[in-house]
């Protein structure tokens, strides 16, 4: 892949960036809902973030 110095780089990438894409999918909710629960994901993401460092 372009960008990336091999393709385990990029597979690496790849993979993180489909959990992260699933953690924070938010499906059949309203555009209020989507504002008012992005907040408690991203701060529930950063805890993961901060434990796993």
């Amino acid at each position: 892949m372009k960008g990336f110095k091999n393709v385990f780089c990029a597979l690496i990438f790849c993979a993180a960036f489909e959990e992260i894409r699933q953690f924070c999918r938010m499906v059949h909710k309203t555009r209020a809902e989507r504002r008012r629960l992005f907040a408690s994901k991203f701060q529930q993401f950063n805890n993961l973030a901060i434990q796993n460092s």
